[in-house]
Protein backbone atom coordinates (compact mmCIF):
# COMPACT_ATOMS: atom_id res chain seq x y z
CA UNK A 1 0.00 0.00 0.00
CA UNK A 2 0.79 3.66 0.10
CA UNK A 3 3.91 4.70 2.49
CA UNK A 4 2.76 6.27 6.05
CA UNK A 5 4.89 9.04 5.15
CA UNK A 6 3.49 9.94 1.80
CA UNK A 7 -0.21 10.09 3.75
CA UNK A 8 0.79 12.79 6.28
CA UNK A 9 1.56 16.40 5.79
CA UNK A 10 2.12 17.47 9.95
CA UNK A 11 4.16 21.11 8.20
CA UNK A 12 0.89 21.16 6.09
CA UNK A 13 -1.27 20.94 8.82
CA UNK A 14 0.71 23.53 11.23
CA UNK A 15 0.99 25.91 8.04
CA UNK A 16 -3.04 26.26 7.95
CA UNK A 17 -3.53 26.69 11.47
CA UNK A 18 -1.37 28.62 12.60
CA UNK A 19 -2.43 30.89 9.51
CA UNK A 20 -5.61 30.62 10.51
CA UNK A 21 -4.55 32.36 13.40
CA UNK A 22 -3.35 35.30 11.71
CA UNK A 23 -6.08 36.09 9.16
CA UNK A 24 -9.52 36.01 8.46
CA UNK A 25 -9.79 35.08 4.71
CA UNK A 26 -7.14 32.00 5.67
CA UNK A 27 -10.10 31.04 8.42
CA UNK A 28 -12.79 31.01 5.57
CA UNK A 29 -10.47 29.13 2.92
CA UNK A 30 -9.70 26.54 5.80
CA UNK A 31 -13.17 26.07 7.20
CA UNK A 32 -14.68 26.13 3.31
CA UNK A 33 -12.42 23.07 1.99
CA UNK A 34 -11.35 20.97 5.11
CA UNK A 35 -13.08 19.38 7.82
CA UNK A 36 -11.69 17.93 11.34
CA UNK A 37 -11.10 14.40 9.41
CA UNK A 38 -8.51 15.92 7.16
CA UNK A 39 -6.27 16.21 9.59
CA UNK A 40 -3.96 12.78 10.36
CA UNK A 41 -2.75 14.67 13.82
CA UNK A 42 -4.76 14.16 16.60
CA UNK A 43 -3.78 17.77 18.35
CA UNK A 44 -4.02 19.55 15.43
CA UNK A 45 -7.39 18.34 14.59
CA UNK A 46 -8.59 19.37 18.07
CA UNK A 47 -6.46 23.19 17.44
CA UNK A 48 -8.25 23.30 13.97
CA UNK A 49 -11.49 22.55 15.49
CA UNK A 50 -10.90 25.13 18.17
CA UNK A 51 -9.70 27.87 15.53
CA UNK A 52 -12.68 26.94 14.26
CA UNK A 53 -15.35 27.37 16.55
CA UNK A 54 -13.91 30.21 17.79
CA UNK A 55 -13.97 31.89 14.37
CA UNK A 56 -17.59 30.75 13.76
CA UNK A 57 -17.98 32.32 17.64
CA UNK A 58 -16.99 35.78 16.46
CA UNK A 59 -13.65 35.63 18.40
CA UNK A 60 -10.63 36.27 16.53
CA UNK A 61 -8.38 32.90 17.24
CA UNK A 62 -4.91 34.27 18.21
CA UNK A 63 -2.81 32.34 19.86
CA UNK A 64 -3.86 33.57 23.18
CA UNK A 65 -7.73 32.86 22.63
CA UNK A 66 -6.76 29.49 21.57
CA UNK A 67 -4.50 28.87 24.50
CA UNK A 68 -7.27 29.82 26.88
CA UNK A 69 -9.79 27.84 24.82
CA UNK A 70 -7.56 24.70 24.46
CA UNK A 71 -7.16 24.75 28.46
CA UNK A 72 -10.59 25.53 29.40
CA UNK A 73 -12.13 22.56 26.80
CA UNK A 74 -8.70 20.39 28.00
CA UNK A 75 -7.00 20.12 24.67
CA UNK A 76 -4.06 21.46 26.59
CA UNK A 77 -3.48 19.99 29.60
CA UNK A 78 0.72 20.66 30.65
CA UNK A 79 3.67 22.49 29.13
CA UNK A 80 4.59 19.65 26.20
CA UNK A 81 0.78 20.89 24.33
CA UNK A 82 1.71 24.56 24.91
CA UNK A 83 4.68 24.04 23.32
CA UNK A 84 3.02 22.56 20.35
CA UNK A 85 0.50 25.18 19.77
CA UNK A 86 3.10 28.08 20.36
CA UNK A 87 5.10 25.80 17.40
CA UNK A 88 2.12 25.42 15.50
CA UNK A 89 1.55 29.41 15.75
CA UNK A 90 5.45 29.83 14.66
CA UNK A 91 4.36 28.00 11.14
CA UNK A 92 2.64 31.30 9.73
CA UNK A 93 2.30 31.63 6.21
CA UNK A 94 1.20 34.71 3.97
CA UNK A 95 -2.55 34.23 3.75
CA UNK A 96 -2.61 34.10 -0.14
CA UNK A 97 -0.39 31.04 0.24
CA UNK A 98 -3.41 29.11 2.16
CA UNK A 99 -5.04 27.53 -0.70
CA UNK A 100 -1.64 25.65 -1.49
CA UNK A 101 -1.70 24.42 2.16
CA UNK A 102 -5.16 23.79 2.50
CA UNK A 103 -4.77 21.78 -0.94
CA UNK A 104 -2.02 19.71 0.55
CA UNK A 105 -4.01 18.65 3.79
CA UNK A 106 -6.95 17.52 1.80
CA UNK A 107 -4.47 15.76 -0.63
CA UNK A 108 -2.69 13.70 2.29
CA UNK A 109 -6.74 13.45 3.64
CA UNK A 110 -7.91 11.88 0.44
CA UNK A 111 -4.91 9.64 -0.21
CA UNK A 112 -5.49 8.11 3.22
CA UNK A 113 -9.13 7.62 2.53
CA UNK A 114 -7.81 5.55 -0.53
CA UNK A 115 -5.53 3.79 1.26
CA UNK A 116 -7.80 2.75 4.05
CA UNK A 117 -10.29 1.60 1.29
CA UNK A 118 -7.60 -0.27 -0.52
CA UNK A 119 -6.34 -2.57 3.14
CA UNK A 120 -10.37 -3.21 3.37
CA UNK A 121 -10.86 -4.34 -0.12
CA UNK A 122 -7.57 -6.61 0.17
CA UNK A 123 -8.79 -8.14 3.13
CA UNK A 124 -12.15 -8.99 2.52
CA UNK A 125 -10.62 -10.59 -0.89
CA UNK A 126 -8.38 -12.24 1.11
CA UNK A 127 -10.23 -13.75 3.60
CA UNK A 128 -13.82 -14.22 1.08
CA UNK A 129 -14.65 -16.85 -1.05
CA UNK A 130 -14.37 -16.81 -5.11
CA UNK A 131 -18.19 -16.75 -4.96
CA UNK A 132 -18.01 -13.19 -3.46
CA UNK A 133 -15.92 -11.73 -6.03
CA UNK A 134 -18.81 -9.95 -7.88
CA UNK A 135 -20.28 -8.40 -4.74
CA UNK A 136 -16.85 -6.74 -3.05
CA UNK A 137 -16.12 -5.62 -6.49
CA UNK A 138 -19.29 -3.99 -6.87
CA UNK A 139 -18.94 -2.64 -3.13
CA UNK A 140 -15.95 -1.45 -4.35
CA UNK A 141 -16.37 0.21 -7.47
CA UNK A 142 -19.72 2.29 -5.85
CA UNK A 143 -17.26 3.62 -3.48
CA UNK A 144 -14.42 4.16 -5.30
CA UNK A 145 -17.20 5.64 -7.52
CA UNK A 146 -18.66 8.12 -4.61
CA UNK A 147 -15.05 8.99 -3.36
CA UNK A 148 -14.19 10.72 -6.96
CA UNK A 149 -17.61 12.36 -7.03
CA UNK A 150 -16.64 14.10 -3.34
CA UNK A 151 -13.88 15.04 -4.99
CA UNK A 152 -14.97 16.46 -8.19
CA UNK A 153 -17.93 18.63 -5.87
CA UNK A 154 -14.97 19.55 -3.61
CA UNK A 155 -12.60 21.28 -6.67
Amino acid sequence: MIQLVKLIDLEAEQRVISSMMFSEEACIEAMTFLEDKDFSDTFHLAVFSTVSGLFTRGVKPTYTEVAKEGLKTGIIIGQQDMNRLREIAEKFIDSENIIYWTEEVRTKSKLRHLDFMLRKYQNRIEVGKDSDAEEVLSEASEEFSDLSVINADED
